[in-house]
């Protein structure tokens, strides 16, 4: 199976720029299109304007010029859910005092929604800390902490899970387990998925397309498309089609290094 996308549009910006009151221009002219059941990720230098997107994305900000259109806003609902979005974080950000169950089900308490404890256990399941659901944090590994993050957005079912960064303070061979890990889910669920990362590697494994940022101002420079089969695995980290791929976008990091 191709890992390429076909799917509805998510999210389009038209170029879109973005500058704060300050005066600081964060983005110029970003033309992007997200669409559903894509893995994308953001790469590009500190500054660039990854995360300024991300959270635009999901419709925390707004441009101050050109267009952005949402799926529910413009393109029809994508079933009959619309657009449920999920946010992960660069940090876990757990509540210290809460075991991992509790910190799990803090969507749906927030939302007033009724606890759920088979929703809970499915959400444990599918990050594998079923056994730990009544740990506190304190007493978990930061992999461990991480995966309890993602667990408390997936509890929310979402169609889209935007990522800043989840695994960029991680051991690379931590860092390699929850990149598995995560494109099973994204395998197995299909989610759309928008994920920033500084990983060329990261960037490469998981993603169906890699949108290349340069900076000051933030732009697009390049949106390479990762037309690799799935499930992808260790084998497919050593093999010359990745590190082909790699160095492809590499160049272009690079180039956006200088412009």
């Amino acid at each position: 199976m191709s890992t390429m996308a076909h799917g509805r549009p998510v999210f389009e910006a038209t170029g879109v720029g973005k500058t704060y009151a300050n005066g600081t221009v964060a983005l110029t002219d970003v033309d992007i299109d997200i669409r559903e059941g894509e893995f994308v990720s953001l790469v590009g230098p500190s500054g660039c304007g990854k995360s300024t997107l991300l959270r635009m994305i999901a419709g925390l900000g707004q441009g101050t010029e050109g267009e952005m259109r949402w799926w529910e806003q413009d393109f029809g609902a994508v079933g009959q859910a619309g657009r449920k979005l999920a946010f992960v974080f660069q940090e876990a950000a757990l509540m210290p005092w809460a075991t991992v169950a509790r910190n799990v089900e803090l969507p749906l308490r927030l939302s007033g929604q009724r606890k759920n404890a088979e929703q809970v256990e499915e959400a444990l399941e599918m990050v594998g800390l079923q056994d730990f659901r009544n740990a506190y944090p304190r007493e978990l590994s930061g992999g461990m902490q991480m995966r309890v993050s993602i667990a408390r957005a997936l509890i929310t079912k979402p169609n889209l899970l935007l990522m800043d960064e989840p695994f960029g303070a991680l051991d690379e061979m931590t860092r390699a387990k929850l990149n598995q890990e995560l494109l099973e889910l994204w395998e197995r669920l299909r989610w759309t998925v928008v994920f920033v990362t500084h990983s060329v590697y990261e960037s490469v494994f998981l993603s169906t397309r890699v949108v290349v940022m340069a900076a000051r101002p933030g732009r697009v420079l390049d949106d390479i498309v990762i037309d690799a089969p799935a499930p992808r695995s260790k084998e497919f980290r050593a093999s010359h089609e990745y590190h082909e791929l790699c160095n492809q976008v590499s160049e272009s990091l690079a180039r956006a290094a200088v412009l």
